[in-house]
């Protein structure tokens, strides 16, 4: 790398937008570890000068959770570990909640952690009715991001026949299935009872 590429690198803030060192970090957590990120995952950011992380911390798939068969329950408990793994590993990763959080976190260079969920369905299939309440919920627990499409269409997004999907959803979804949704902290948890932000 050019000293004027190293240069830039060290100046600008690098983000990974969407990352999945959650399956690993589960499995270490599983057999007994704890604070991983600090251990194992926080080295190779630094290493690579990664300031932010979009965490994908579940979604449709139940893969991307704690339980085989409930994606809801499995991004919960998703989203648990994450927040006990953000306590034991303080000292090298902040879930933010807001940009103000990110600027705090880069400034005492530590790992800036951005959640995100993969699909809609979440919001729209899940325990309520409500998808509204869905949404927020998830927002309660600190998810700051949901890619509209994961595994299948939903109700909240699907692009039309022929441009990467079908209405149906069972077409390869193409690149329509990385549009995210970034939630606006002074919106989202102002309805329904949730207070201003």
């Amino acid at each position: 790398m050019s000293s004027k590429a190293q240069r830039l690198h060290e100046q600008a803030t690098v983000v990974i937008a969407h990352d999945h060192i959650m399956f690993g970090l589960a499995a270490r957590r599983v057999r007994g570890e704890r604070a991983v990120f600090a251990d194992h995952y926080a080295p190779l950011m630094r290493k690579g000068g990664v300031n932010v992380v979009g965490l994908v911390a579940g979604g449709d798939d139940p893969r991307l959770g704690g339980d085989p068969v409930d994606p809801w329950w499995g991004t919960l408990a998703t989203l648990d570990m994450v927040w006990q793994e953000a306590e034991e590993s303080s000292d090298s990763l902040t879930v933010c909640l807001n940009s103000r959080d990110i600027d705090v976190a880069v400034a005492e260079e530590k790992v800036a952690a951005i959640l995100t969920v993969e699909g809609g369905q979440l919001v729209v299939a899940g325990p309520c009715a409500d998808f509204l309440v869905n949404l927020r919920t998830l927002y309660r627990l600190g998810v700051r991001s949901i890619q509209f499409r994961g595994q299948g269409g939903n109700r909240l997004f699907d692009a039309p026949a022929g441009e990467g999907t079908s209405q149906a959803g069972d077409e390869s979804p193409g690149p329509v299935s990385y549009t995210h949704l970034t939630l606006p902290t002074n919106r989202v948890a102002g309805g329904g009872g949730g207070g201003g932000g």
